[in-house]
């Protein structure tokens, strides 16, 4: 492109040197004409004056033979600019039409990149603000499922205390009472007996089969008869010789023939027995065992009197 331009003002500048030359040589033409036709004329003979006027014609023509053959090759350099010239400016144009296009399309794309990155944006945006409240939703659902379970889990504790409590002074087995039951005592309906060992247990289950109620053993207090026993039977419970045990677990036996009545339980509150054998009744279990069970108190009240 640079060549191209040099060339070009070469061109230009050796075109305006020949134009000027071109007008210098037709001035002095002109001058010499003037000169020519403003001299006298002179009379040295016709044959001399014929030969001086051949040269300066033959003079002339020379000159303007040249003179044509330079504006020949000017008018041809012209020409040979002007295809030059048109060349270039139309490569000129092509140029800046194609840079001018890849310009306009480069914009283009700018604008549909630039479009389409708010459009992203916008989405992504959106999805965040869907996420957000999601994610607000499941921290809220979660800290009431939280709450709930706190206060489910200590209502049930309270609950199982409570129902704990009741069962201990139903059964008569609660603090400040006389103190706590020694060794073990099943109380059988059918007889209206309490028997304060094993072999009596083994012979009250022998004879009468039913609903049987059965206390811990702490290792201290006394056995315990029902006071609706017979006096010989109760006589003879009270000289077998009593078995120092440890601790046993408060068992409750019912004897209905399903596995919901049967319900086994420690005096503690607090631990897991407890709480899968007090799940596991209902209030009517509850009313079973009062409507099975007599006053314990009264029968240790009767029996101590004895």
């Amino acid at each position: 492109m640079q060549k191209l331009w040099r060339l070009t003002n070469e061109l230009t500048a050796q075109l305006v040197f020949n134009r000027n030359a071109t007008l210098e040589l037709k001035q002095q033409l002109a001058d010499l004409q003037a000169k020519t036709s403003q001299a006298p004329p002179l009379y040295f003979g016709g044959q001399y004056q014929g030969s001086i006027n051949d040269q300066a014609d033959y003079r002339l023509r020379i000159a303007n033979e040249r003179l044509k053959e330079e504006n020949s090759q000017l008018q041809e350099q012209v020409r040979e600019y002007e295809r030059w010239m048109e060349y270039i400016m139309t490569k000129f144009r092509l140029q800046n039409f194609a840079m001018a296009q890849s310009r306009k399309e480069a914009m283009h794309e700018a604008y549909k990149m630039a479009e389409q990155g708010g459009e992203a944006a916008m989405r992504l945006q959106e999805e965040n603000t869907i996420l957000q409240s999601r994610l607000s939703d499941l921290s809220t659902v979660a800290r009431k499922a939280i709450h709930e379970e706190y206060y489910t889990t200590e209502s049930l504790i309270e609950s199982l205390e409570t129902e704990n409590q009741a069962l201990r002074e139903m059964l008569g087995v609660a603090e400040g009472n006389g103190g706590a039951v020694k060794g073990r005592i099943s109380f059988h309906p059918g007889t209206g007996q309490f028997f304060g060992d094993e072999e009596d247990e083994d012979e009250g289950r022998a004879r009468r089969g039913g609903n049987r109620v059965s206390f811990p053993s702490t290792g201290t207090g006394s056995n315990v008869a029902s006071s609706g026993s017979e006096p010989d039977e109760q006589q003879q419970h009270q000289q077998q010789p009593r078995r120092t045990q440890g601790f046993h677990p408060l068992s409750i036996q019912t004897g209905l023939g399903t596995p919901s009545s049967s319900v086994s339980s420690t005096t503690s509150p607090t631990s897991s027995s407890w709480s899968s054998s007090t799940t596991a009744s209902s209030p009517t279990t509850a009313d079973r065992f009062k409507s099975i069970s007599p006053p314990l108190e009264d029968a240790s009240q009767g029996q101590l009197e004895k």
